[in-house]
């Protein structure tokens, strides 16, 4: 059985080695939308903005090769592995 990954967020620092704050952009559970989450704040973005970041971690959930969204993919916890 073939398996793919989805990203499904990233995390981004803004700031220098000294100091700075982390962001987070995370895929919505139906593979829709993608939203920038900063402390208690959130608000949709466009999948552009995502990668056009320069990530400091990148989150993936493993998948069948023929899923398309991660909605989509086996919920077993075979099938979801963050990496």
């Amino acid at each position: 059985l073939t398996k793919a990954y989805t990203l499904t967020a990233v995390v981004v620092h803004m700031g220098n080695e000294i100091g700075g704050h982390y962001v987070t952009y995370r895929l919505s559970s139906d593979g829709s939308k993608w939203f920038r989450i900063s402390d208690e704040n959130y608000v949709e973005v466009s999948p552009t903005i995502v990668q056009n970041q320069n990530c400091y971690l990148l989150f993936y959930e493993k998948c069948r090769l023929s899923c398309l969204l991660p909605s989509e993919c086996e919920k077993s916890s075979e099938n979801k592995q963050i990496l």
